[in-house]
């Protein structure tokens, strides 16, 4: 067997390991069958030892350094990323979430790759979803971690009763539904019997910094990320008086109209920047879901799967979200589309020819670092109008103030008090408006460190280059290759 064919074998016994351990992958990757895995502790330690397996044969064969860097924090993922990591949110976002996307998706992707997916995935979901109830029963867990999921789970719950009411709902909706609704009593009573829980569930520094550093491929320092805390700091002491939630309602309608013609305009503006990629928007289905009560959110770009032939992504956008004003809509189209997410994944995807081992290099900290780098770019360096910068001012505070909450929690171990006194007042913060963001970034601080963090990286990568390099050299490298940025 020559190397390429060992290669390429290591690499498919690679993403067929991975889209068992992580499901919501093998859509993204565009591979249809994939049923669950055992993610109770017996079985994450088999899925280390078949990670450990690969990687000793990556190393007898030679394989390239970025495969074997894959392999191994695929493996820190499951050792010690686990144990800080583990929650109620856990294995809703392992057992749950996946099963909801595709079952949405049926209105977005072809109708019969998702029914596949989802008959694979129901077979065995109870059965999840028991391993799910037993493991949350014997965990400690923070009572943020249980309100957090308890929402989300409320939310999906009204989604599943309003998909059994449509005429092509999948027979196994209606059992699926009965089978999360176990897994939301269980939360319940543990909200109940438990009085002694603690309110945040805090990663520790070492650990939080131990998991940037395999995330972003760099070496992150204490004095790095307490640096970065002060300025972001003092960036929202400076800007106090500066509400972020006073915002102009939009004098354009959110639509495919109006946001097509966004895109055009700011096509025409970033082209000689950014590059050229004819027809953009032919590979973008706008998709309108009228209201929030989408799973995906009412503004948001899907990938395609990777492997899918003739088939388009998605922007989904909600026409009755009408409190942008429309240079707010302007960064969101800069963000999702053109010369964030959407662009990229297309100039990325035809520098590795659907290598899909190659692009499941891409993580999120490199596509949303990307996207908020855009949106500064933009509005600081091309359109530069005073109200352009005002809305990216928004956005930055906005950013600014959830990596605060991370570090506060998760790196300083914060009480709560300490934070709502640093920050209410501040940039029109409220009590209620930390609480909405502490829950979230309690179960998962990347929430709010894949924008800062890869926000940071891509702006410090831009400014060395600029020093010997044009800026659109610069950008047309990025988006081929968006990883160099963190290339240590």
């Amino acid at each position: 067997m020559g190397v390429n064919e060992m290669s390429i074998e290591l690499e498919n016994e690679y993403i067929e390991l991975i889209c068992t351990i992580y499901p919501d992958l093998a859509v993204t990757w565009g591979i249809p069958k994939c049923g669950y895995n055992d993610f109770t502790n017996w079985g994450i330690k088999q899925n280390i030892n078949k990670l450990e397996q690969l990687l000793r044969k990556s190393k007898l064969q030679n394989a390239n350094r970025n495969f074997r860097k894959s392999v191994e924090l695929r493996i820190y993922e499951l050792t010690s990323l686990y144990e800080y990591r583990y929650s109620a949110y856990y294995c809703y976002l392992i057992a749950i979430k996946p099963l909801l996307e595709v079952i949405e998706s049926i209105d977005y992707y072809n109708v019969g790759m998702n029914e596949e997916v989802v008959i694979s995935r129901v077979r065995g979901f109870s059965k999840v979803i028991n391993k799910a109830i037993n493991e949350i029963r014997i965990k400690k867990l923070s009572k943020l971690d249980l309100l957090y999921t308890k929402y989300l789970i409320k939310k999906d719950l009204d989604f599943l009763k309003s998909e059994i009411l449509k005429e092509y709902s999948i027979d196994s909706v209606q059992q699926i539904y009965y089978s999360i609704e176990l897994f939301f009593n269980e939360i319940k009573t543990r909200l109940t019997e438990d009085n002694e829980k603690k309110f945040f569930s805090s990663w520790g520094a070492e650990n939080l910094i131990n998991y940037l550093n395999k995330m972003t491929n760099k070496k992150n320092s204490c004095y790095l990320i307490e640096t970065l805390y002060k300025e972001a700091m003092y960036e929202i002491i400076m800007n106090a008086e500066f509400n972020i939630f006073d915002i102009k309602k939009s004098a354009i309608q959110c639509n495919e109209r109006e946001l097509t013609k966004l895109f055009q305009e700011i096509y025409t503006k970033c082209k000689s920047i950014f590059g050229e990629e004819v027809n953009l928007l032919d590979s973008l289905n706008f998709i309108d879901t009228k209201d929030d009560k989408s799973i995906f959110g009412n503004f948001r770009y899907i990938k395609q799967p990777l492997t899918a032939v003739n088939m388009k992504s998605f922007l989904l956008y909600s026409s009755k979200n009408n409190i942008m004003s429309k240079e707010q809509l302007k960064l969101k189209v800069v963000h999702e589309i053109y010369p964030g997410h959407h662009y990229m994944n297309k100039c990325f995807d035809r520098t590795v020819r659907g290598n899909i081992y190659e692009m499941s290099r891409l993580n999120p900290y490199i596509e949303e670092g990307w996207a908020k780098f855009c949106e500064y770019f933009y509005a600081n360096e091309i359109e530069c109008s005073d109200e352009i910068k005002k809305a990216y001012k928004r956005n930055k505070l906005l950013m600014n103030i959830m990596f605060i909450i991370a570090i506060d929690i998760h790196y300083f171990k914060c009480k709560k008090n300490d934070i709502y006194n640093k920050l209410v007042g501040k940039c029109g913060m409220t009590i209620e408006k930390i609480n909405s963001m502490l829950l979230p970034i309690n179960v998962d601080p990347s929430r709010a460190l894949i924008y800062y963090m890869g926000y940071y990286y891509f702006y410090t990568y831009v400014n060395q280059r600029k020093k010997k390099d044009k800026i659109s050299i610069i950008c047309k490298d990025i988006v081929n290759n968006p990883m160099i940025a963190f290339d240590n």
